[in-house]
């Protein structure tokens, strides 16, 4: 009973609700249709690969929040790289962490949310400076996750 109470079931259902995602992808065929359909020829390099999933978490972000953007790109970028036979771990951590990149809306986070509420900001004023502090995030992170993941991959013996 003590354990059942000090589980928080969201984050259960929730990180339940992706992996069953990501093997619905796979099983349904969506993420190799969709991994060909980005690949063109059916063949990704891991670095293209890595900035098209940093890409995608990072759109995801605006019309969701950050942990919602993170449960539908992950299982989706996971799918795409086992699709075209590139390993998963560089696209996928970039996809998580560029879902944690926006701060441009106050639907992104919970203290975008708070700031935005307090009446004090006006969103023309958050948008333009949150957006600038995003693109150039984003473009840190397309430049240096590819090889920090394989460094990161080659001390594992991945």
């Amino acid at each position: 009973q003590e354990i059942a109470e000090g589980v928080d079931w969201n984050v259960v259902f929730m990180f339940g609700g992706g992996l069953a995602m990501g093997a619905a992808l796979d099983a349904s065929g969506f993420s190799r249709w969709l991994a060909l359909a980005i690949a063109g020829s059916g063949a990704l390099d891991p670095f293209t690969l890595t900035a098209i999933a940093a890409l995608l978490g990072f759109a995801i972000t605006f019309p969701a929040s950050n942990t919602a953007a993170a449960m539908v790109s992950v299982p989706l970028v996971a799918s795409i790289a086992k699709g075209v036979g590139v390993n998963p771990v560089a696209p996928v951590l970039a996809a998580a962490l560029a879902c944690s990149i926006s701060s441009a809306l106050p639907s992104t986070t919970p203290p975008m949310a708070i700031v935005y509420g307090s009446g004090k900001v006006r969103m023309a004023n958050m948008f333009k400076v949150g957006i600038v502090s995003d693109l150039l995030r984003l473009a840190v992170l397309v430049a240096t996750e590819p090889y920090l993941a394989g460094a990161l991959l080659r001390l594992k013996g991945l």
